[in-house]
């Protein structure tokens, strides 16, 4: 679900268990097509090692620009790298071993896509079945219907710059204004409820215990509340903030939550 706005909806009406975070569910992530695109293509210059060999991001690189010997440059049309470069650099962890590698690719390949996911009518779903099994269907039928498949799904996860605020507004409340010229008014209870599904996710916690209160500093610079968001923190071997994309925070709900932490 690419509309964090839809996913706010669903999620208060549900009330399952996902949240507003910088990353994408592993749902349909076998059948994408590239990883770490758009903003997050600076991953693509980091290393993973060539083979079985152990190695950590110390050994591995990049280092003045170049992996060292045992490791390469990462493929960002590869999930097996994408999920290596995930788990050394961005959850600044480890490489995986091998047996664990395995273990990861073999649950995301249960999370594929299925025919029945797809919005088909009955008629769609039962003619490409047909299609796609019938040992007497040209290479042309078969790839028309693949396409056709294709078209139906995201082959990446959306990564729309949220760009920053050209004006806020603080008489009382907190209105923002873009260059493109769309205005956004917070609220502060719809704030302290998006605040707990995306901020809270990561810096609630024991790891980072900064709560809405200890984070009341941000509402009195929105400059730099905006630009956290939109830019995250400088990628680091210690913890750092990615950036929110459109996809993943609506500037709605920046909104809300720029007016949720005022009123600390």
């Amino acid at each position: 679900m690419q509309d964090p706005e839809a996913r706010f909806k669903w999620i208060e009406e549900t009330g399952r268990e996902i949240f507003l975070i910088q990353g994408t569910t592993v749902w349909g992530v076998v059948n994408r097509e590239t990883f770490y695109p758009d903003h997050f293509s600076k991953y693509h210059d980091l290393c993973v090692p060539k083979g079985k060999e152990l190695a950590s991001w110390l050994t591995c690189g990049p280092l003045l620009g170049m992996c060292m010997p045992g490791c390469r440059t990462m493929n960002p049309a590869s999930l097996a790298d994408s999920t290596q470069i995930c788990s050394a650099y961005c959850s600044v962890g480890r490489y995986l071993k091998e047996w664990e590698l395995d273990s990861l690719l073999a649950f995301f390949w249960v999370q594929e896509i299925k025919l029945e996911d797809l919005d088909l009518s009955p008629e769609q779903a039962a003619q490409a079945k047909a299609v796609l099994t019938s040992p007497s269907s040209t290479p042309q039928e078969v790839g028309k219907m693949r396409t056709l498949l294709a078209g139906k799904y995201s082959k990446k996860a959306g990564n729309t710059f949220r760009g920053m605020p050209k004006a806020v507004t603080d008489n009382g409340g907190v209105t923002v204004e873009y260059e493109d010229g769309t205005k956004f008014t917070g609220n502060s209870d719809r704030g302290k409820r998006v605040w707990k599904l995306s901020c809270a996710r990561c810096h609630d916690t024991k790891a980072s215990p900064l709560t809405a209160k200890k984070a009341k500093h941000l509402s009195e610079d929105s400059e730099k509340f905006h630009e956290m968001l939109a830019k995250g923190t400088r990628h680091s071997f210690t913890r750092y903030m990615p950036n929110f994309t459109l996809e993943r925070l609506s500037r709605q709900q920046a909104a809300d939550i720029l007016m949720y932490l005022k009123q600390f």
